[in-house]
C-alpha cells in the first residue's frame, strides 16, 4: 500500500509512515510486544497479522535482540480420546483451525489418527496470505450514517494509579487522580467550548457518561481517550463515587458494546468507537 493511500485511510502523514519504516529497518534488531491496546478492536485479527508480517520482514524474529523462541514446555501427547472444547473427536479433528493471540501453535485439520495425535507447530496465524486492510466496524469511515452526530473516535486506557476497577477508595492513590478524565486535543475542546478541567459528557450511540477534560496535544484532533473503572468513593478525601448506571455515571463500559466484534477472534471493540464530547455542568454541591 502506498504511503499516500495509507495517509488517506489512517490520518497518519505519509512522511511519518515512511520515516517509521526507515526507523524500524535501521534500528534492527527490534522486538514486538502487544497487549489489549491492539486486541480490543473489531479488526484485531487482521491488524495483528499485519504487524506480525511487517515484523517478519525486519528479519528480527528469533534473533538476538528480537523476539526469541525458547524451548517448548514438555507436554503429554494427545491420544485418540477427545480433546477439550471438541477440537478432537475420536481419530480426527472436527475444526479446521483454532487460533490463539499469544502463542505460536494452532490446530489444523488432519485426516489420520496418527496426525490427529500430533498438533503441528505453525506460524502465529492459521490464516494464509497478506493481511488485508480492515476498517473498524464502528468508525466515521465505516459508519458514515453516524459520523455527523458522532464525529470523534473514542478509545480508552486505564489510569496507572489504580488496578482496573479497584483502589479508587484508597486516599494515597486517589489524591493523584481524584476524578475520571477524558483526554482530548485542545483544538477539539475549543471547538466545543470546553476548557481544561471542565466536566464533560462522553456521548456515543448508547448513551453518555461524565468525566473531566484533560488536554493532550499528542492526540489526533479526532481522537479522545476515556478511562474505565470509575465507581468507588473515597471518604477520606471527600471524593464521590459514581453510579454504575443511569444519570451521573462515569462508567465508560455503559456506552460501549460487545458488538460488532472481530469475526475471527470475537474480540470486543472497546478501543475504537464513534463518539462526541459536550460540555456539562458539575453536580450541585
Amino acid at each position: 500500500m502506498a504511503p499516500a493511500l495509507a495517509e488517506s485511510m489512517t490520518g497518519v502523514p505519509a512522511a511519518e509512515i515512511e520515516q517509521t519504516a526507515r526507523t524500524l529497518w535501521q534500528s534492527r534488531p527490534v522486538a514486538f510486544y502487544t497487549w489489549s491496546g491492539l486486541e480490543q478492536h473489531s479488526n484485531t485479527t487482521q491488524t495483528v497479522r499485519a504487524i506480525n508480517q511487517l515484523y517478519a520482514l525486519t528479519g528480527s524474529f528469533d534473533t538476538r535482540g528480537g523476539n526469541v523462541l525458547f524451548p517448548a514446555v514438555p507436554t503429554n501427547p494427545i491420544r485418540r480420546a477427545s480433546a477439550s472444547n471438541g477440537l478432537v473427536t475420536g481419530s480426527t479433528m472436527s475444526a479446521c483451525s483454532a487460533v490463539g493471540f499469544r502463542n505460536r501453535s494452532a490446530w489444523t485439520k488432519k485426516s489420520s489418527a496418527a496426525s490427529a495425535s500430533r498438533p503441528r507447530a505453525l506460524s502465529p496465524w492459521a490464516i494464509t496470505g497478506l493481511a488485508p486492510n480492515e476498517e473498524p466496524r464502528i468508525s466515521p469511515r465505516s459508519r458514515p450514517d453516524l459520523a455527523h452526530r458522532y464525529p470523534l473516535i473514542l478509545t480508552c486506557a486505564k489510569p496507572l494509579w489504580f488496578c482496573e476497577t479497584q483502589h479508587r477508595n484508597v486516599a494515597s492513590l486517589r489524591k493523584s487522580a481524584p476524578d475520571p478524565q477524558v483526554e482530548l486535543h485542545p483544538d477539539t475542546a475549543a471547538a466545543r467550548g470546553i476548557a481544561a478541567g471542565d466536566w464533560v459528557r462522553i456521548q456515543t450511540p448508547h448513551g453518555d457518561v461524565r468525566a473531566r477534560a484533560r488536554f493532550n496535544t499528542s492526540l489526533d484532533r479526532q481522537v479522545v481517550c476515556g478511562q474505565h473503572g470509575w465507581w468507588q468513593a473515597c471518604a477520606e478525601l471527600g471524593l464521590p463515587g459514581y453510579p454504575p448506571f443511569g444519570p451521573g455515571s462515569a462508567n465508560l463500559n455503559l456506552v460501549l458494546r460487545q458488538q460488532p466484534s472481530d469475526p475471527v477472534s470475537g474480540s470486543s471493540p472497546l478501543r475504537a468507537s464513534v463518539c462526541d464530547v459536550a460540555a456539562a455542568l458539575p453536580d450541585p454541591d
